[in-house]
């Protein structure tokens, strides 16, 4: 199956996921111009008739995107990153395929925001979002528990997290952990 770009848009990333609760996975597309997210609608036989356009903002840089239900509702919502900012887009979906105006988040980071990925990082039954951040660090966001720790247990927080999600890496090998924290020093 080829879907083709009327050659006014520019594709650069996509994903797979039901969005009109049809049993057919749609398919959601980055588009570098217009600035935005493209879902087409699969309607069966390989035909997809219905595009949901999403606007990201003429000043955004849409870059990957990842699906998951955010907002435990049992429909897909979709988080963009927007490469370049240090910020990211969440649309939640309504049903059959409809979405909120998009929701910005901004990371605390002074960097810019590439690959997305979502889990239930902390096992709290909420799915979280992690970013990559180009100056080579990684992002997530905080359940509401963890927003109240302390700035110490912040950086205990991520020192556990990150030995947890990315042993694999260092493993054999030294590992420097370095923190900007002033009070520890």
């Amino acid at each position: 199956m080829t879907y083709l770009s009327n050659g006014e848009y520019f594709p650069s990333f996509m994903s797979l996921g039901d969005f009109n609760n049809a049993t057919r996975l749609d398919i959601a597309v980055i588009y570098q111009y217009p600035k935005s997210v493209g879902i087409l609608l699969e309607h069966g036989k390989g035909t997809s008739n219905s595009i949901v356009t999403l606007l990201t903002g003429a000043d955004s840089n849409p870059d990957y995107l990842s699906i998951s239900d955010f907002n435990n509702d049992d429909r897909l919502d979709i988080a963009i990153t927007n490469i370049g900012e240090n910020n990211f887009d969440i649309f939640l979906e309504y049903a059959n395929g409809t979405f909120t105006a998009q929701i910005i988040l901004r990371t605390n980071e002074d960097a810019s925001l590439s690959a997305i990925v979502t889990s239930d990082f902390n096992n709290d039954g909420f799915k979280d979002i992690g970013v990559t951040i180009l100056n080579n660090s990684v992002s997530r966001t905080l359940c509401s528990t963890e927003r109240n720790y302390t700035a110490v247990e912040h950086e205990a927080l991520a020192i556990v997290w990150a030995t947890k999600h990315f042993r694999q890496y260092p493993e054999g090998g030294s590992v420097i952990v370095r923190s900007d924290f002033k009070a520890r020093e």
